[in-house]
């Protein structure tokens, strides 16, 4: 027997319903919004155990705090007894220490006793409690289990990843959005958005009246949207990588905007990278369909020689109380290569705490015009439009159609 362990899908969560019938309990449990994380444990294509835990906002005197809340785990009663469940818990502790939460909790009804070992083994803490359970319109006696986690909310990644959110959302504005909605036009269209962030793009569409999806790599960017989406329903927004995830399909418009081009993330080759971002949204989209791309064709701190070697590109402090400043460093620009090496310094003070420094080195590639436009023609698109580009300017814009 070998067990393999599944993020939960669309397609999975049908195998899952029919195998164990329970169909609305399932339904009703399964989490997949932003802020949730549900797996399935599998023997070869059978589902024989699963997860689901979402992020819960706590109530008064905890205004504020947030913690990580597993909505079901099952085990299929012969497999119980094989590590199968503590694997199931083991992999979302995981996940939500990376997130920063400070604690991971559930509840379980009195009869699910069979259990209380497990949790007892992982180190939990258990107390009786009833609660009313929506579902079942009824009251039900049970059990909460708590486990205090090790990264806390004071973990270092996790204060400077969500700074970095929060402050880029109030400080970072590009004049673009008002002119990619003049561009799509006003009839409802299904559009992709790669690298949404946190809806600055794809919320103001949706709002438009276009289907919208969107996907980005940074889970503390994504967990902004629905915030800031208000309610809307014709959005969808989730996390994924660009490079070797599949970005789907049927599609009317696809958008590589906010010079997604030059900020890939990735270990390979810089170009190649951003050469399968102009195949893949040929992939994606209709024939007929189009292309919104823009991006930066010079070094920009090339052209500013005179720039100091240091300097803050922004700073502030979020909603949590964390103070921070982003700073650019020194860089090397190859003309040849067209490649920027560049250092970046995070100085981040915890609200009550001492301030520590993070430090990285982005690298990234400045395309020609000359060089997008033979990608887009290698891969069937057509340019209806650009802006004018010349020696001087070091940002295009184009509109491309799918041949």
């Amino acid at each position: 027997m070998q067990i393999i362990y599944k993020e939960i899908d669309s397609v999975l969560l049908e195998k899952m319903c029919a195998h164990y019938g329970n169909e609305e309990l399932i339904r009703n449990h399964i989490h997949f919004e932003n802020g949730s994380f549900s797996i399935a444990a599998l023997d070869g294509d059978v589902p024989i155990g699963f997860i689901s835990t979402y992020t819960e906002q706590l109530t008064t005197p905890l205004n504020g705090e947030k913690d990580a809340y597993i909505s079901i785990i099952e085990v299929d009663e012969n497999y119980r007894r094989q590590g199968i469940g503590s694997e199931l818990v083991g992999r979302t502790e995981k996940w939500a220490e990376e997130r920063g939460f400070s604690q991971i909790r559930a509840w379980s009804s009195q009869d699910k006793t069979e259990a209380i070992p497990m949790w007892r083994k992982l180190g939990y803490c258990m107390c009786p409690s009833k609660i009313w359970v929506e579902w079942c319109k009824e009251i039900v006696d049970g059990y909460y289990v708590v486990k205090k986690l090790n990264a806390a909310i004071q973990s270092k990644d996790y204060l400077r990843r969500h700074w970095y959110a929060d402050i880029y959302d109030q400080k970072v504005i590009q004049d673009d959005v008002r002119h990619i909605l003049a561009t799509v036009g006003t009839a409802p269209l299904n559009i992709l958005e790669v690298a949404c962030g946190s809806g600055r793009i794809s919320i103001p569409l949706a709002q438009a009246g276009h289907n919208v999806t969107g996907f980005d790599i940074d889970e503390y960017m994504l967990e902004r949207i629905p915030k800031k989406a208000n309610g809307v329903k014709n959005l969808n927004c989730y996390k994924a990588n660009a490079i070797s995830d599949d970005w789907g399909n049927g599609f009317d418009v696809v958008i590589l905007s906010g010079n997604v081009l030059v900020n890939i993330i990735t270990d390979g080759d810089y170009t190649q990278a951003q050469e399968l971002f102009i195949e893949k949204a040929a992939l994606c989209v209709k024939q007929g369909g189009h292309l919104y791309i823009d991006f930066d064709c010079v070094n920009w701190s090339d052209m500013s020689p005179e720039e100091e070697k240091e300097w803050v590109v922004f700073e502030g402090t979020d909603d949590i109380g964390t103070y921070g400043k982003f700073i650019v460093m020194s860089g090397e620009y190859d003309s040849k290569t067209r490649i920027n090496k560049s250092d970046r310094r995070y100085e981040i003070t915890p609200k009550d705490g001492e301030m520590f420094s993070h430090k990285t080195t982005i690298v990234k590639h400045f395309p020609t015009y000359e060089q997008v436009s033979l990608w887009l023609k290698k891969y069937g698109w057509e340019i209806e439009w650009h802006n004018p580009v010349s020696e001087d300017d070091f940002h295009a814009i184009i509109w491309a159609k799918k041949q």
